[in-house]
This record gives C-alpha cells, sequence and structure tokens, in this order.
C-alpha cells in the first residue's frame, strides 16, 4: 500500500512527461528495493514502465548494463547509487521525482552520509517525498534541508504511540524465557492457522535458532543479513509462493 502510495502518482507523471530517468527511490535495504522496482513495473505494465533495482550483492557491470537502457525508475540502495554515479553509470541529471523511503531506517544502517551525497546530486527542482517511521533528528534536518514548503502526513502522533489499523490486534503474552520457543509454536498454530506468520528476532543467530526450533513442529525458515542475496530471494518467494507459513527474521 505504501509503495502504491508514490508509484502511482509518478506514474501518472511519467505518463504526462514520458522520459528516461524520471524518478529515484531510495530504500534501506536490499530486498525493499527488489520489491518496491517489481512493484513499480508491475503497476506500470500497462505504459511500458521500466524500472531497475540497483543493490549490492549483485555485479555492478549487469546493472550499468541495465542503466545503459535508460529505466525511468530507479530503486537502490544509498550505497550502490553512490557506486554507480562514481562510475558514471548513472546521471541523476534528469530526476523529477525522489522518495525516501524508510528514511529512519537509513539512519540505522548507517547511509545518513551517502544519502546527503545523493540529495546533492539530483536537481533542486524536483518533488521530494520522504516516509519515516519515527523523526529522529536527522530525519527532521532532511526535511529541513531538502524539501520545500512540505505537506506532513502524520499516522504515528506526536507522542509517536503508533495506530494500529482496525483490521490489527495487538496481543501481549507475557512468559518466562524458558517457555518463549513453546508458546510461540502454539501462538503460530493457533493465530496463523491457514495464513502466514512473521517471527522477528534481534539477532541473527537466535533467528536461526528459533527457525530450527519451529521447524521441528512447523514449516519454517529464517531469514537475515547472512543468508546470500539469491537465497534471500528464494526464501522470500518460497514465504509469497505459500511453501512454508512461519518466517523467522531480523
Amino acid at each position: 500500500g505504501k509503495t502504491g502510495a508514490f508509484a502511482l502518482p509518478i506514474l501518472q507523471g511519467l505518463i504526462d512527461a514520458p522520459q528516461a530517468f524520471f524518478a529515484l527511490v531510495l530504500s534501506p535495504t536490499r530486498e525493499l528495493a527488489i520489491q518496491i522496482a517489481e512493484q513499480f513495473e508491475a503497476l506500470g505494465a500497462g505504459i511500458g514502465a521500466r524500472a531497475a533495482a540497483l543493490v549490492g550483492g549483485v555485479d555492478m557491470v549487469s546493472q550499468a548494463v541495465v542503466l545503459a537502457r535508460r529505466p525511468h525508475i530507479v530503486v537502490g540502495t544509498p550505497g550502490r547509487v553512490i557506486d554507480l554515479i562514481e562510475r558514471r553509470a548513472l546521471d541523476l541529471s534528469q530526476i523529477t521525482h525522489v522518495v525516501l523511503d524508510e528514511a529512519d531506517a537509513m539512519l540505522n544502517v548507517g547511509f545518513e552520509e551517502d544519502v546527503e551525497t545523493i540529495l546533492e546530486a539530483v536537481p533542486t527542482q524536483r518533488q521530494t517525498l520522504l516516509f519515516s517511521a519515527t523523526m529522529p533528528a536527522w530525519v527532521k534536518k532532511l526535511t529541513r534541508k531538502h524539501l520545500t514548503n512540505p505537506a506532513l502526513v502524520d499516522l504515528v502522533g506526536d507522542e509517536q504511540a503508533g495506530k494500529l489499523a482496525e483490521t490489527i490486534t495487538a496481543l501481549a503474552v507475557q512468559v518466562t524465557p524458558e517457555s518463549r520457543r513453546s508458546v510461540l509454536v502454539d501462538l503460530l498454530t493457533v493465530y496463523c492457522a491457514g495464513g502466514k506468520g512473521i517471527v522477528f528476532t534481534q539477532t541473527k543467530r537466535e533467528a536461526d535458532e528459533v527457525a530450527a526450533a519451529l521447524a521441528l513442529t512447523l514449516p519454517c525458515e529464517a531469514l537475515h543479513g547472512d543468508i546470500a542475496q539469491k537465497g534471500r530471494e528464494a526464501v522470500l518467494k518460497h514465504f509469497r509462493d505459500g511453501k512454508f507459513n512461519a518466517l523467522v527474521a531480523t
């Protein structure tokens, strides 16, 4: 839904003024960048929209070849976008729309400097959209420096207490550390019956351990940064296709 919120207006603009390198979308993670690029092409299939995903873990030469075909939308992680700019494979001089997706997450993974560098390289006459779950000082600084008369859409509130959709029910279950995994099996069995569930862990090691424990009872796989890019893509595809219903991830 969030991707559609910025993709559909950008695609409408592309219809009105078709050109290559129309929009740049920055994402904190490879998986999200790939997902956004896929959504752009799916939503823009009727107008022949071309999107390129620029992420680490993929050969830069092949990405330069994709850019030589002049896609309309470039979606990438800041580090890889910088790499391709420095190689002169990516020219941002014609960009008219910039999206910063999950801006606070970019801060958490150390992309502040790269984001600033990229925003200095795009034309000042552009529309900039910024999405962030929280508003730390760096994100507020970005809005002041790089957005012109921005409209604020706040779905969190001043206290950042968060708002849940009416279709979501929040449950808190207090358990001892020793019984967490057995209770987790029960929760997934009851509440994810016929559906899918995602379990978040703090560390990659814990993701592997929890996935291994759950797999004794439920079809389950782990997803984290130590798994190779192709492996992560395969895990996500199997999850989407329903080959397993419990995903344990950082």
